[in-house]
């Protein structure tokens, strides 16, 4: 897991201020101000997770939007191609495919962020 103590700590703690010493543990911390509870080893390991999720879910979303984007092209080219009278519905409905799961997985990332 990939270490975002600070970020859980702004996420949880977002009126308050702080600098951490050292290791990222709990006992670095050292509160400038204080605007909320201090939470707890659990919480902040539960908000770790959360913002390992979520990052790997937007990087998941990047990926195929790029993947999407360069696919785009093809989409034109096999519309002239149609359009010029050749058949290319079997390449057409196999780029339309790939595409619609991109989509797909763009959509199931989105979600999951928003239930981060």
């Amino acid at each position: 897991m990939s270490n975002y103590f600070p970020d859980a700590l702004k996420k949880l703690c977002p009126n308050s201020e702080f600098l951490i010493r050292g290791e990222y543990v709990l006992s670095n911390v050292e509160w400038v101000k204080l605007a909320d509870s201090i939470p707890t080893e659990e919480q902040i390991k539960a908000e770790q997770i959360n913002l390992e999720k979520f990052y790997s879910s937007k990087a998941d979303i990047e990926q195929a939007k790029k993947l999407l984007t360069e696919t785009d092209w093809v989409v034109v080219k096999i519309t002239e191609l149609n359009l010029n009278g050749l058949d290319v519905s079997d390449q057409y409905l196999d780029i339309l495919s790939h595409r619609k799961l991109m989509r797909e997985v763009i959509n199931a990332k989105e979600t999951e962020i928003a239930n981060v």
